[in-house]
């Protein structure tokens, strides 16, 4: 019996952190409720749909099914206008049922645009989830896995500077992708916070981890990358972090101080690694390994330039040479020899003439 009571106190204080992490900062005084309520929205190609769901969350399905081959974004903003003074974070609640190439944008008074560049750092954290997780603007755009439900936070210091953020005053989301897709999301709870209302003031930061996304595994022997963690926006800055090993893929080792070794048993399964920045802020981080050149190729135009294996080399030895051909080499040196003789002997005769 003390054993099912405590199961139930343990489930319902889970349950109230969970309701207190999307609503608690409703409450407070400090940050600013950025309104769903009457959203603009416009689209390049394909159709949007977008509506309210009974918790007042905004529904967005984007379709490009009949569309033709290429590219398409959506583009939503809060209808109010928001103060960005001293605020350091933008955070909104998403769940999606499928993948989301996504970017923030932010609208000044001038009717600029801005949104996250090449590199910048985004961080995200699943409702069920105590640890962040980093993600860097790639090519435009970070990728929002399917089944995602959680937080995203983004940092001022990711789209501009604090001088800068002073003229934003509208808030929007952007979605890309391409011919025959469809994106649906729901979108919740947007905040402008300040530092003192994060419960990891490092969220502020711009922080990346600087090394390679996709490593080569090795055929044989091992493979080592570096990778370290910089501050975009401080990058003189020494940051103290450690590298740790998130999950547990076979033939990889981590270091430290961020030295990472493939060994040749080693899969392309995505190595999800704990780094840990200033002793105390820390968040997940994922690289992608591939199949290293020599093993990707399977081109028959290639083949000329791959190192045979030892057993797909023919095995050649003088056993193997008919007498006939030994017979047939050696008249072809005599032959050389014999000739080269005669060549000398007409020179010398001929000198000999002149004088």
């Amino acid at each position: 019996m003390k054993q099912l009571v405590k199961g139930v106190v343990l489930a319902a204080i889970f349950m109230t952190i969970s309701l207190a992490e999307r609503t608690c900062l409703a409450t407070g005084k400090n940050h600013a409720n950025l309104s769903l309520k009457d959203p603009q929205y416009t689209n390049d190609g394909g159709s949007v749909t977008v509506e309210y769901t009974s918790d007042n969350a905004l529904k967005v399905d984007f379709n490009t099914k009949e569309e033709e081959e290429g590219y398409y974004t959506f583009s939503l903003y809060a209808s109010n206008k928001i103060n960005m003074n001293n605020k350091s974070v933008i955070s909104f609640h998403m769940s999606t049922d499928t993948e989301l190439l996504l970017n923030l944008q932010l609208m000044t008074n001038k009717w600029d645009t801005l949104k996250c560049q090449e590199g910048a750092s985004i961080y995200i954290k699943q409702d069920k989830s105590k640890t962040y997780e980093l993600l860097t603007v790639s090519e435009g755009v970070v990728k929002i896995e399917k089944g995602f439900k959680g937080t995203i936070y983004v940092p001022i210091a990711s789209i501009t500077t604090n001088e800068q953020a002073a003229s934003i005053n509208k808030f929007g989301i952007s979605i890309t992708q391409s011919e025959e897709q469809k994106s649906s999301f729901v979108l919740d709870n947007v905040y402008a916070l300040e530092t003192r209302e994060l419960d990891q003031e490092g969220i502020k930061n711009t922080y990346q981890v600087v090394g390679n996304l996709t490593p080569l595994l090795p055929a044989c022997g091992e493979y080592l990358y570096e990778y370290q963690v910089v501050d975009l926006a401080q990058e003189e800055h020494s940051i103290p972090f450690q590298f740790a090993l998130a999950n547990s893929p076979e033939g990889v080792n981590v270091s430290k101080n961020g030295t990472i070794m493939f060994f040749d048993m080693a899969t392309t399964e995505p190595v999800k690694l704990l780094v840990t920045v200033d002793k105390d802020f820390s968040f997940y981080y994922t690289i992608y390994p591939e199949e290293s050149w020599y093993v990707q190729q399977s081109d028959e135009a290639s083949k000329n330039f791959i190192v045979p294996s030892p057993d797909v080399v023919a095995n050649y030895s003088l056993a193997s040479v008919s007498t006939a051909s030994v017979a047939s080499v050696d008249y072809v040196i005599r032959f050389l020899l014999v000739g080269a003789a005669c060549s000398y002997l007409m020179f010398y005769y001929i000198k000999i003439r002149k004088r």
